[in-house]
């Protein structure tokens, strides 16, 4: 039986979910590089994020979770990578006191996706794309499993079909209670369509 989330999943049982048409009114920015809602490269609609850097910068967006920590999610956006860009992160889930529960890194060496998670006592977890998934400047579908339970499973798709996957012990954690999309290297990544929500999509 897949366990449920802490709290009670609001309707439809999504936690988050934005297609970059209205803004970023539900997002945080940090970070000393740019992000925009642009209308020129996007997956679906008129609207898609960039996080664009120079040297030396990084720049996030972050979003809480309706209903606060979540023991199990399925986080998935579509990115689109920029021709040169380097090895870095590009989603981030974070529990209250704002430590890491997974990241998810754009490879560069492997041209793959390469994915972190961790539980209460800080054990971590990795799980691997195949190498040569991810090329520039197209767009994938990107989506994470994590069940922060004594018998948890992480598991990572794309395009909707299944890369890699880890069972394990996975409790001592309340869960993720925000999203973070993420550029920390020089040029741009583009977002768009992402949702955090009870089930897989």
């Amino acid at each position: 039986m897949i366990p449920t989330a802490t709290s009670t999943p609001p309707t439809g049982g999504v936690y988050l979910r934005d297609d970059f048409e209205s803004g970023l009114g539900q997002w945080t920015p940090g970070g000393n590089g740019t992000a925009s809602i642009q209308s020129s490269v996007t997956h679906g609609g008129s609207g898609a994020l960039s996080l664009t850097n120079t040297s030396g910068q990084f720049i996030t967006e972050t979003a809480s979770l309706a209903g606060g920590p979540q023991v199990q999610t399925f986080t998935r956006f579509y990115v689109r990578i920029a021709s040169g860009a380097t090895t870095g992160t590009i989603a981030a889930g974070r529990n209250a006191s704002g430590a890491n529960q997974w990241i998810i890194l754009y490879d560069q060496a492997r041209k793959g996706l390469d994915v972190y998670v961790w539980n209460g006592a800080r054990t971590r977890f990795d799980l691997y794309t195949p190498v040569n998934v991810i090329a520039y400047d197209a767009w994938y579908s990107v989506e994470l499993q994590t069940t922060y339970t004594a018998s948890g499973r992480v598991e990572i798709w794309l395009n909707g079909a299944s890369q890699d996957s880890v069972a394990g012990d996975l409790s001592g954690t309340t869960g993720v209670t925000t999203v973070g999309l993420w550029n920390e290297v020089p040029g741009t990544i583009y977002m768009d369509d992402v949702s955090v929500a009870s089930a897989h999509s």
